[in-house]
């Protein structure tokens, strides 16, 4: 079973790839560097192709020199997108119909500027973090690489106070930006300076391993799809193993979890068709708000609503960043801190894995890795099935009670 934060290093980086600024015949593997010198129209250019099995916001189709690919909705409520990426090298297709005029991008990408922390873990994994050059804030960053990076000058910020500069990306000139999943108004300027904008909105994922597998989608730039459908390919089974440990659990021994937070006087629980809810689900709890069909959160003005339902809840999952000891949930809500989850200390805050600056890894390697989250609330919820396992993300108010 997968556990460890880092696949091992001939999954990762170890794909049989091959690169060169000039080849002679067909490859036998996807081009990982340069580009065709002398191209052959008979050749497949893609003998690695990814297949997409959970994900529905992007799709891929090969042809011999190069992939068309979709993103169904770049940002909530936006129009899909198709970009045509282009074997470096090779001549461009003539492109007609709903691909008229659509966005050509030579592959494999050398520089790449990305608009989310989230791609950092999967930039790593896919063993071309050495191509990022730009990210929208190191201080929000939890992957260390990319830090390393960032403070020997490799890596330079674009949106550091949440405004993009466009300035900053024009004098870097990178082959290719991709968002967050987000509309920006500066995105209009760039791709009218010749600055490619490619969506990735891996947030919008109804299911936990439809975010993860976006890595698919990543390597696509990179033609390293070899390697990407063997570490989504490990991520996968290990989640799968990790639902049946869950799913082993008697519903007589499944506990009622709760999970959110308060702010600014509303408490936010997340909705039961929220990732957070699958994963209590899958870990063998109860979820109190199963019976919502939200995806994101559900918010409670009055915290007597809430405690109606979560009152008699063993566990309080995913709570403020803040609470330290039982004494800072008394300071913020006695109410709160009377229920038998903040009494008994079980109360889980998931900044275990952070940065000095306050960046989480729950929310940068969490997205790719849901299998160490699902191992996490195992952990939490029923130990005696993971004994082995060492907490990834979460810690408690126990540890400092």
């Amino acid at each position: 079973m997968l556990q460890r934060l880092v696949l091992p290093s001939g999954i990762f980086f170890g794909a049989a790839l091959l690169a060169g600024s000039a080849l002679a015949q067909a490859p036998a593997a996807n081009i990982a560097e340069g580009c065709v010198a002398t191209f052959d129209p008979t050749a497949d250019y893609f003998p690695d192709k990814v297949v997409v099995e959970h994900a529905a916001g992007f799709s891929v189709t090969y042809f011999d020199s190069y992939k068309v690919v979709t993103v169904a909705e770049p940002f909530q409520g936006g129009a899909p997108e198709t970009y045509v990426l282009l074997q470096c090298g090779a001549p461009e297709p003539e492109l007609a119909g709903d691909l008229a005029g659509a966005t050509i991008i030579p592959v494999p990408v050398e520089t790449v500027f990305s608009a989310s922390a989230t791609h950092n873990p999967m930039l790593e994994a896919l063993g071309v973090l050495d191509r990022l050059t730009g990210v929208s804030s190191l201080a929000y960053t939890a992957t260390q690489a990319v830090i390393d990076r960032g403070a020997a000058g490799d890596i330079v910020e674009f949106a550091p106070t949440f405004e993009t500069n466009v300035e900053v990306i024009l004098d870097a000139g990178p082959q290719l930006l991709m968002t967050g999943g987000a509309d920006d108004p500066a995105y209009r300027t760039l791709r009218g300076a010749g600055i490619p904008i490619v969506a990735n909105a891996e947030w919008l994922e109804a299911d936990i391993l439809g975010r993860a597998e976006w890595i698919k989608y990543i390597a696509l730039f990179f033609n390293a799809e070899a390697t990407a459908e063997t570490v989504f390919g490990e991520i996968d089974a290990a989640y799968a193993a990790a639902v049946a440990l869950g799913a082993s659990v008697p519903e007589a021994e499944r506990p009622l979890v709760f999970s959110g937070s308060g702010f600014q006087g509303i408490f936010y629980a997340s909705g039961g068709a929220s990732y957070v809810a699958q994963a209590i689900v899958a870990a063998g709890a109860t979820y109190v708000f199963a019976d919502n069909r939200d995806a994101g959160s559900i918010a409670f003005a009055d915290l007597e609503q809430l405690l109606d339902r979560a009152g008699d809840a063993p566990f309080w999952i995913n709570a403020a960043t803040n609470y330290r000891t039982l004494a800072d949930i008394v300071a913020e809500e006695p109410r709160l801190a009377a229920l038998p989850a903040s009494q008994s200390g079980q109360v889980w805050v998931y900044d275990r894995m952070s940065t000095a600056s306050g960046a989480l890894g729950y929310w940068e390697l969490g997205v790719m890795r849901p299998d160490l989250i699902l191992l996490d609330m195992l952990a939490i919820f029923h130990p005696d099935l993971v004994p082995d396992h060492d907490l990834v993300f979460y810690r408690s108010i126990e540890a400092t009670r």
